[in-house]
């Protein structure tokens, strides 16, 4: 049987509005897989979130925050803080990266700041904190170790962001995330 006319329009309009989605999806998602770089993950992410598909990476992304390799772990949490709400899937995985303290990461030169040497293991816990902030209040259960990396890090950058986060997660909470009063509002 042959379709001629509006039948075959309506199988070029199926295919393409229904069939085309999903096929650029699977690429992007398989493109996540073979990044071996941040510019590679970071595109592939940025292709999901035009296509509106974050969340097909969360599954993949937890996988990766589970790594042996550090640089595997940092990839995932930058990738996680992408993906906004749909990151609290990944929840036991972001706070277990607070709690990461891997020392066979790399230290990194920090080119904006002379002098300063920071591990790939801050990036872990700094992009932790990051995607636990974008995605708010669902994070609660991240409280209790977002005060623990607020009072651990003797980096103000984290210390800032974990202010941030528990401030979108639970306001309450940054009041008391630290006794020196650091952690408060009234600063």
């Amino acid at each position: 049987m042959l379709l001629t006319g509006v039948g075959l329009s309506a199988v070029v309009c199926w295919s393409y509005f229904v069939l085309w989605p999903g096929w650029l999806q699977h690429r992007a998602v398989r493109a996540l897989r073979e990044a071996n770089d941040m510019p590679a993950y970071l595109a592939a992410i940025g292709r999901l979130e035009e296509l509106h598909a974050v969340d097909a990476a969360v599954p993949y992304l937890r996988a990766k925050a589970n790594s042996k390799d550090g640089t595997s772990r940092m990839f995932a949490n930058v990738a996680l803080r992408r993906v906004g709400k749909a990151a609290g899937l990944a929840l036991p995985e972001l706070i277990n990266a607070l709690e990461d303290k891997d020392v066979h990461y790399n230290p990194i030169d920090a080119p904006h700041q002379i002098g300063v040497t920071v591990t790939e293991r801050d990036f872990v816990h700094y992009y932790a904190v990051e995607a636990l902030a974008n995605v708010g209040p669902s994070a609660k259960a991240a409280v209790p170790a977002l005060i623990e990396e607020m009072h651990r890090t003797n980096r103000r950058a984290t210390r800032l962001q974990v202010e941030q986060a528990l401030r979108k997660i639970d306001p309450g909470a940054a009041t008391w995330g630290h006794s020196d009063g650091r952690g408060t509002n009234e600063e």
